[in-house]
């Protein structure tokens, strides 16, 4: 039994494949057609909290330019996004489409506002004030309900696509 936990572990930090979201964004980009179509972020909370799973994706050029993780919510499940809420101080992950708005310095550093479009998903991600931001000086996992990037990726990431990007979340 022990063999089999350790196996499990080893996995969850060896383990670290990318994934195909071409189809995936063309979706997306067709059906909620965001002002600004030359980049999408796709957060893939199917896999677990210690894989790469933030990719942004070039559309013109049809390839990843960023791949990082990025953390989800303790309330939604240890390292399984599992578990996702609509709700003010749920402080759970949500999931869904969003769109991208305004950079900001805030408490946490560099951040960026998100408007969810999924009426009753996460149509109150904006109120809920779920954005994406670093913490510095402070590996974190968990949030509570935040996209949280590591502090090296978080400002090309938000300079790349404020204002008007996609961001799709799968569950």
């Amino acid at each position: 039994m022990l063999i089999v936990v350790l196996l499990f572990f080893i996995g969850l930090f060896l383990f670290d494949a990318g994934g195909n979201y071409d189809q995936t964004v063309d979706e997306m980009l067709e059906k909620y057609n965001p002002p600004k179509k030359d980049y999408v972020i796709v957060i893939d909370y199917r896999k677990h909290l210690f894989t790469k799973r933030l990719y942004l994706y070039d559309v013109k050029n049809r390839k990843e330019v960023i791949r990082s993780r990025v953390a989800h919510a303790y309330n939604s499940g240890l390292f399984y996004a599992g578990d996702f809420s609509n709700i003010n101080e749920s402080k759970k992950s949500c999931y869904g489409a969003f769109l991208t708005g305004t950079s900001y310095n805030g408490q946490y550093g560099y951040a960026m506002r998100v408007n969810g479009l999924d009426k009753g998903i996460n149509d109150q991600a904006y109120k809920r004030a779920i954005v994406f931001h670093s913490v510095e000086n402070l590996p974190v996992m968990w949030s509570w309900g935040c996209f949280v990037t590591p502090p090296d990726i978080n400002k090309r990431l938000i300079n790349l696509t404020r204002e008007g990007r996609l961001v799709v979340v799968l569950k």
